[in-house]
């Protein structure tokens, strides 16, 4: 009886200690995505397809719903307000609106930026991303 206490007593310790350490690092993520949107926040991506290719590109976003940049080896886009895309070098001060697939592969490399700064898990599993 007194191993299984002693096995209980350590048990509930490290269930406790798991627990801190989820709600710590839970507080850390708030504030770096306080602390991010906040700022202006560049992020450089180089992402692996595997045989369905590369894509490395530079994501620019300033605060308070401000103007967000990506620039690749495709050329500079820009949009302000979460509104159309623009072929843009200005910032989306000029520009003329991208097309829909353009558009929709902008929004996905925005989309994967936002997942890890909500620090949502991501996959390894090829499959699945080409899926999503």
């Amino acid at each position: 009886m007194l191993r299984l206490s002693g096995l209980l007593a350590t048990s509930f310790l490290l269930s406790t200690s798991r627990a801190q350490d989820a709600k710590f690092a839970a507080d850390n993520l708030k504030y770096s995505r306080d602390f991010y949107s906040k700022i202006h926040f560049v992020a450089i991506a180089n992402l692996d397809f595997g045989p369905g290719g590369r894509a490395e590109f530079k994501y620019d976003r300033y605060p308070d719903a401000g103007p967000e940049r990506i620039q690749t080896g495709d050329g500079e886009f820009a949009r302000k307000d979460g509104k159309t895309w623009l072929r843009s070098n200005d910032w989306d001060e000029t520009g003329k609106p991208v097309d829909a697939q353009t558009s929709k592969r902008l929004n996905n490399w925005v989309g994967l930026i936002d997942a890890r700064l909500n620090g949502e898990p991501a996959s390894n599993d090829r499959a699945k991303a080409r899926q999503s």
